[in-house]
């Protein structure tokens, strides 16, 4: 069974090839906007663990 990493990977390659066939413009909108979603949703799952942690300490309610 491939690893998330592979499977990271084999998405990564596609979605590469797939954006040499479109124009530049929609191949960086292919590309970064998938990105950007997944560190977008990072982040904000970071932040919100910071919140509860901090209002753990300070009494306040999440």
């Amino acid at each position: 069974m491939a690893s998330a990493s592979d499977r990271s990977w084999l998405l990564w390659t596609a979605g590469i090839r797939h954006a040499r066939s479109l124009s530049a413009r929609r191949a960086l909108v292919t590309v970064l906007v998938p990105m950007g979603l997944t560190i977008g949703t990072k982040v904000t799952s970071l932040l919100w663990k910071l919140a509860s942690v901090a209002g753990q300490y300070t009494g306040l309610r999440t």
